[in-house]
């Protein structure tokens, strides 16, 4: 074999092996089902790529989009709107945090938000390890409300990627 054929051999599949990891370890395929968070994400159309480091070095920031695995057969994507130590309150169709009512950003305010399920109707504290998560479609969605307060150790990455369908290509915020 001649010795380009033998460099681009060898740097094909060291392309290979970067794509393998990349996508099995660091940012990994993910297809949204059902439908609490649209508009931002529509299920079984979107395809969006997971950061599975995004939590390595910190935690998550307000209103980032995670993927949640509550149980090997529970897999979910979810708002951040709690943050760990803070106390979380959904009234008179707002959120409230700490005692303040909290900007929601134009996904989550177009619509009063909904005091549903267990945790959803009165003041939620969160430990140190804990946030809560609400779907865009608040009406639609099994959320914190419903759960409760959501383990970090449970968030397998923020959403960073939309990549299908193309004519959706882009960053979720």
């Amino acid at each position: 074999m001649k010795p380009r054929a033998r460099a681009l051999l060898a740097g094909g599949a060291l392309l290979g092996i970067f794509a393998f990891v990349l996508l099995r370890w660091i940012l990994v395929p993910y297809r949204i089902r059902g439908a609490s968070m649209e508009p931002t994400l529509r299920g079984s159309l979107d395809i969006v790529l997971v950061s599975r480091h995004a939590y390595s070095g910190s935690a998550p920031r307000r209103f980032d989009v995670v993927a949640i695995r509550r149980s090997p057969d529970h897999e979910s994507v979810k708002r951040v709107v709690g943050l760990p130590g803070e106390t979380v309150e959904i009234r008179d169709g707002k959120l409230w945090i700490n005692g303040s009512a909290a900007e929601l950003p134009a996904v989550l305010a177009r619509e009063p938000l909904v005091s549903k399920g267990a945790f959803g109707r009165g003041k939620v504290e969160l430990a140190s390890g804990e946030v809560f998560v609400l779907g865009d479609a608040g009406y639609l969605s099994e959320d914190s409300r419903a759960w409760g307060p959501v383990p970090l150790t449970d968030l397998e990455g923020q959403i960073v990627w939309r990549v299908s369908p193309l004519s959706r290509w882009g960053k979720v915020e």
